[in-house]
């Protein structure tokens, strides 16, 4: 941690020589509905991200986003490497998560976040902001069948029904997830209702007709 302290002090003053690259290779991400005693509702969900780095001495930074959410937990794919170093801390300008690292070339860390959802009247909204990836999967699921699901993001949304819940699958996401769903009511058919009081009065000459 020192190290890293002291790193950061440096980077202001010159530029690392060899700056590592970065790829994500996958991004897979599931979880499921919480509801506290207040009423708010938010998504354990655990992202797992398959890393592929140019391997360097030096720390470096790779944009995690996920800025909606609350990390509750990292494991890192190599934690017992006592050379291998790796941090996971959000940035305070931007509000995203930050993956640092060092001496790493492949590896796989997973992350366990909890997200809110917002609810307006009936709908829920997951809004879920992710790094670029090669590819990207995430699956929800909710503890109800009478849903409509809608996906305003890019990317596949498939949902399927088993076991009194709804899975949502959403494919080849890119950088954001915004996943709504609102019950799925049945269109009732009412018959129109006619409630007339009223009185009509026609007089011809001596004669009155009442309506």
């Amino acid at each position: 941690l020192q190290e890293f302290l002291e790193w950061l002090e440096r980077r202001d003053q010159a530029d690392s020589p060899d700056q590592a690259e970065w790829t994500i290779r996958s991004l897979e991400a599931s979880g499921t509905l919480k509801t506290s005693a207040n009423g708010s509702t938010w998504a354990e969900m655990t992202c797992q991200l398959n890393v592929q780095t140019g391997q360097s001495p030096q720390w470096h930074s790779l944009p995690l986003m996920l800025g909606e959410g609350l990390l509750a937990g990292m494991t890192d794919s190599e934690q017992e490497t006592a050379s291998s170093q790796i941090m996971v801390a959000r940035d305070v300008d931007s509000g995203q998560w930050l993956l640092w690292y060092r001496d790493r070339k492949a590896f796989t860390v997973t992350l366990d976040l909890l997200v809110p959802i917002r609810t307006t009247g009936e709908q829920s909204q997951l809004t879920l902001t992710t790094p670029l990836a090669a590819r990207t999967e995430l699956q929800l699921a909710l503890n109800r069948t009478d849903l409509k699901v809608d996906l305003l993001s890019r990317g596949f949304l498939e949902k399927d029904i088993a076991d009194e819940k709804t899975s949502i699958r959403v494919a080849g996401f890119q950088q954001a997830v915004d996943l709504r769903w609102t019950p799925d009511r049945p269109d009732n058919t009412t018959e129109p209702i006619m409630n007339v009081d009223s009185q009509i009065e026609v007089s011809r000459g001596t004669e009155s007709t009442v309506v």
